[in-house]
């Protein structure tokens, strides 16, 4: 009988021992200050991450390392799994998952990759899933896997940046874009397209920020079935931005449960300061 063991990275919304106590292995992505390195959510102190930010230094995100994946990997062996599943970061936005998987063959571990399409609760919640349905209900990994995916594909996130500047550092849209967008004031409100691996797309313009927060309500519960789905509200230091978009959901749907969560770094380091985003999540 196959003893599998569950992994995500760092780019769940959890912190570390959050993912240990659910009895789920965690690896961390990097965040890169100035040319020094931090592990997300082990060393990186979160207010250094923030004046760095403001203070516009250079910033740069990476996946793990081979020698951290192997290092898991072989942890994980020794302590007597047959093989894993793991629940990552969106494909578009990191290769950490493909490295993984790579990696993990040269070690003779299976690993089965569970795309998640994008960050946060997407990716949790199907694994929590999975694990449900294969120790719970008699499923075989391979149908497990297949039934969730279904629920990847009917979750969504949302974000709204408070500026391009960060997008565009980073490679998202173009300098000349991101400059345009700062003088006309136009807030792009983006997607994460689960079909591409969560790459970044634009689904709205508008010219305010209030503006904005309605539209990604609107565009949020447009199609949403409430008793299935679950709705969180994530931010990057911008407690209050996160306060507002919630309030425009409520609106719409006044007995709406709606949780809110920190946007992971790796994200945020890449959206900027007082970003905002909502995701509907298939329970």
């Amino acid at each position: 009988m196959e003893k599998i063991a569950y992994i995500m990275d760092s780019s769940c919304f959890l912190s570390e021992k959050e993912v240990r106590d659910m009895d789920i292995f965690y690896i961390p992505l990097h965040v890169v200050i100035e040319g020094q390195d931090f592990l997300e959510g082990k060393n990186l102190d979160k207010d250094l991450l923030l004046e760095a930010i403001r203070d516009k230094k250079t910033i740069t995100t990476s996946q793990p390392s081979p020698g951290e994946i192997l290092e898991l990997i072989k942890d994980i062996k020794a302590k007597g799994y047959t093989c894993g599943i793991f629940s990552s970061i969106g494909t578009g936005l990191s290769k950490t998952l493909d490295s993984a998987i790579a990696i993990s063959a040269t070690e003779d571990f299976k690993l089965y990759p569970l795309d998640s399409g994008s960050v946060g609760n997407a990716q949790t919640l199907p694994l929590l899933k999975v694990r449900d349905l294969i120790e719970n209900k008699g499923y075989d990994i391979e149908n497990a896997l297949a039934y969730v995916k279904s629920d990847i594909e009917q979750s969504y996130t949302l974000l709204l940046p408070d500026d391009l500047f960060h997008l565009s550092r980073g490679g998202r849209i173009t300098s000349a874009a991101a400059a345009l967008g700062s003088m006309l004031k136009i807030k792009p409100i983006l997607t994460l397209v689960v079909a591409d691996g969560g790459k970044i797309d634009v689904i709205e313009k508008v010219r305010t920020a209030k503006k904005a927060y309605k539209k990604m309500a609107e565009l949020a519960l447009k199609d949403c079935d409430v008793s299935t789905h679950k709705i969180i509200v994530a931010h990057f230091a911008g407690e209050d931005k996160a306060e507002e978009l919630k309030n425009e959901l409520l609106k719409i749907n006044k007995d709406l449960e709606i949780d809110i969560h920190e946007l992971t770094t790796v994200i945020g380091v890449h959206t900027g300061l007082d970003s905002v985003g909502v995701q509907v999540c298939r329970k």
